[in-house]
């Protein structure tokens, strides 16, 4: 016995009505918009050959009358096909289509929350990464608060979504959280069978682009070492549009001094980040250009890329609403790596 499959015939009768309806008024405006365009140019060619080639006639400004009836129409039409695409253009996404994002956002969810279903999704695998260089990168679960995901165009067929942009809130690295981590894909593909039962599968990677905002006060945790060492105590940091200021405090033998540093941080080639102090003030006193370069010299740079497993290349760093804001490709393992 053949089976049917139960189907919403009066939603498909509704469908199919709407489609048709859409259909002919295409057919409608087509077919106008020829009719008065083709009248339309028969008209100007029958005024220019009275005009231009016919000297006897010295006025036939009355010739001119029905241009802009006919212009006006041709007009119309055209608006009308131009509204009517647009519509096509800025409709809301089909349900397929938000079932599947939202499919997506689960599965990269559990992805990131464990370092197995992390080194699981073989990302790093498809960028040639070694095993060893994959169980560092995965060992620190990001466990984010939530993920939001927005694409351009998904095929199902040969699972292929183009322009991914996956944005993880409240990211774990280690003590440090980040606000906001934004990766994005030009072109990926993943396995979409698997997302529907909540699992990530990338079949497909290549160059990957990030976007990190991290608080002020997240950044003093980088510091935490640093400062012990240092003797640094009663740090600050408070982020202004063009700088950013550092404050704090420094034991140097029985004497407790008071600092302020303005600076800025500056990418240092591809894969350094450096801290670039334009004053730097001791118990209010300024000290000399000359001696803040050989104070910083040996502390640059704050971030280097190079110590790690990661092919990551720096693009772009500033202050963006209160964050350090980082922009970084994530590229494929080179052979030094």
């Amino acid at each position: 016995m053949i089976q049917l499959k139960k189907t919403n015939i009066r939603g498909s009768c509704k469908i199919s009505r709407l489609l048709l309806e859409k259909f002919f008024t295409i057919l409608t405006a087509i077919e106008l918009l020829s009719g008065y365009c083709a009248k339309f140019i028969q008209h100007c060619k029958k005024l220019i050959k009275q005009d231009f080639c016919d000297n006897t006639k010295p006025n036939n400004s009355n010739n001119f009358k029905n241009i802009p009836e006919i212009g006006f129409k041709v007009i119309i039409i055209v608006s009308t096909f131009f509204i009517f695409f647009s519509g096509y253009a800025f409709s809301e996404p089909s349900q397929e289509t938000e079932t599947f994002r939202k499919q997506l956002e689960i599965a990269f969810s559990n992805a990131f929350s464990s370092s197995e279903n992390l080194r699981g999704t073989h990302f790093f695998d498809l960028l040639g990464y070694t095993n060893e260089q994959i169980n560092t990168f995965t060992g620190v679960t990001p466990n984010p608060s939530g993920i939001s995901i927005a694409f351009d165009e998904i095929d199902p067929i040969g699972n292929t979504i183009k322009n991914l942009k996956v944005e993880a809130k409240k990211t774990h690295y280690y003590k440090l959280l980040i606000d906001s981590c934004v990766l994005k894909f030009p072109n990926v593909k993943i396995d979409f069978e698997k997302v529907k039962s909540g699992k990530l599968l990338f079949q497909e990677a290549s160059d990957t682009d990030v976007e990190t905002f991290v608080a002020p006060s997240e950044i003093l945790k980088l510091f935490e070492y640093f400062a012990s060492a240092r003797k640094l105590s009663h740090l600050s940091m408070k982020i202004e549009r063009d700088e950013v200021v550092v404050s704090g405090r420094v034991k140097k033998g029985f004497f407790t001094v008071s600092f302020n540093s303005y600076g800025k941080s500056v990418i240092s080639g591809e894969r350094k980040m450096d801290f670039q102090c334009r004053k730097l003030v001791l118990n209010g006193f300024s000290l000399p250009n000359a001696v803040i370069r050989q104070i910083f010299s040996g502390i640059n740079p704050v971030f280097d890329c190079g110590k790690t497993a990661l092919n990551l290349v720096l693009m772009n760093i500033c202050n963006r609403d209160g964050f350090v804001v980082t922009n970084a490709i994530i590229k494929r393992a080179t052979q030094k790596q």
